[in-house]
């Protein structure tokens, strides 16, 4: 049984396929699920590509059973980040989708739908990544606001 954290794994996995096909984010979902950002990313000596799109693969440890709920939405957005992707999931099952290489967060449900979709976009034009980024609840938000003071330095 996976027991429930609060915290993220890094995974770096070799996985069947075209050569170098990599996972990297995995987290914790509940107390029998575990998910894994799988970037898909492979480098045959042309330079990085993505395999079709990211994806995200949910394995159940109390039945035995992987299944990729976000699919659909992945191949809509054509999410295409190739390293360091990152999701986490807010308790009504929405996943938090970050991009990183493109400085891209989507919000998906398992429904295939984007529900909301940020560009970390300056005024120059560019896009810049935007780091590791986190689901957290409104109480633990505040709570945290409340150790700073009750005020974040950037304003």
């Amino acid at each position: 049984m996976v027991t429930k954290v609060e915290l993220w794994v890094i995974v770096l996995l070799a996985a069947p396929g075209p050569a170098g096909l990599v996972a990297f984010g995995a987290a914790v979902l509940d107390d029998h699920r575990i998910g894994v950002f799988n970037n898909n990313a492979y480098d045959e000596g042309k330079g990085a590509r993505v395999h079709g799109v990211n994806q995200i693969t949910v394995h159940d440890f109390s039945n035995g059973t992987s299944s990729s709920p976000w699919q659909k939405a992945f191949e809509g957005a054509e999410v295409l980040t190739l390293c360091e992707g990152l999701f986490d999931q807010s308790p009504d099952g929405v996943a938090m989708i970050g991009e990183e290489n493109s400085g891209r967060l989507l919000f998906a449900p398992t429904d295939g739908t984007i529900v909301a979709e940020f560009i970390n976009k300056a005024k120059d034009g560019n896009a810049y990544r935007m780091g590791w980024r986190r689901y957290m609840s409104q109480a633990d938000g505040g709570a945290a606001l409340a150790n700073l003071g009750g005020a974040c330095s950037g304003g």
